[in-house]
């Protein structure tokens, strides 16, 4: 999806990775890739939040990151 985006000049970009693995194992490679996609094409990183099915204490974990992310608008 992101590569058929022409141009993010001007955007600001925070990356939302889920997976069913813990964040070590594939969320962490996924924000960069899509990170470094998106910079390529003008955008303005402002964060990343990931969660992962196996991560204990998950609800107060899915809270945390969408007030996380959304403190960032």
């Amino acid at each position: 999806f992101l590569e058929r985006i022409p141009v993010l000049e001007g955007k600001r970009a925070a990356y939302l990775v889920t997976g069913f693995f813990p964040p070590n194992i594939g969320c962490k490679q996924a924000v960069a890739a899509m990170k470094t996609t998106c910079e390529a094409k003008g955008a303005t990183s402002i964060g990343s939040g990931s969660l992962s099915r196996l991560t204990l204490g998950r609800k107060k974990k899915v809270e945390q990151v969408i007030e996380d992310l959304a403190g960032l608008l």
